[in-house]
């Protein structure tokens, strides 16, 4: 949600490489699907064992 919104430009973080890194600076759907993806594995093999 924070890369969505930009919060590193907004906040004048972006001089800070590694924070900028951890937080995320831009968007991608991609990251959602695959962050969607990896929840779904772990659930499933949680509840496979």
């Amino acid at each position: 949600m924070l890369q969505y919104f930009n919060f590193v430009n907004n906040l004048g973080l972006q001089k800070y490489k590694i924070l900028a890194v951890a937080l995320g600076s831009v968007f991608d759907w991609k990251d959602i699907i695959a962050y969607a993806i990896g929840i779904i594995t772990v659930l499933w093999l949680e509840n496979t064992t």
